[in-house]
């Protein structure tokens, strides 16, 4: 598992790199974005939240992978845009979208991603109370 993990974020890193044709560089983009859902820890035991994020409503709106040196942990850090909520239990939504940044991160040699804030926890239990909440909040 160590092995494949480091192979898809080698790929990726390396297709970060790599400039894209403009025709394909949407879909190339959305590939990778895509491969990044796919290896974080999701509910169970599981890879992926790719239907995580779709079930919530959430959108990500920026996926960096940050990998210095072979030495530093890899850390993927994603920025969702909160769900559209037409009505909040206690007060009216914000009028504004808020944006939350959910991180996981692996050190050298480990076979997974662990979370690292409560967002990334909450996806990877397959909890969406917390960005509901949030959703709903004024601050």
């Amino acid at each position: 598992m160590g092995r494949l993990l480091r192979s898809v974020l080698a790929a990726l890193v390396l297709l970060a790199l790599l400039p894209v044709a403009p025709a394909s560089g949407k879909d190339s983009k959305k590939a990778d974005n895509s491969a990044v859902l796919d290896v974080l820890p999701g509910p169970n035991g599981r890879l992926g939240i790719r239907s995580l994020v779709k079930k919530f409503g959430l959108t990500y709106v920026r996926i960096v992978i940050d990998h210095q040196t072979p030495q530093d942990p890899i850390n993927v850090l994603i920025r969702f845009e909160l769900p559209h909520m037409k009505s909040c239990p206690l007060n009216d939504p914000p009028e504004h979208p808020s944006e939350v940044e959910a991180t996981w991160q692996a050190a050298p040699g480990a076979d997974a991603f662990l979370p690292m804030n409560v967002w990334a926890r909450s996806l990877s239990r397959g909890s969406g109370a917390v960005f509901l909440a949030a959703a709903c909040s004024n601050s």
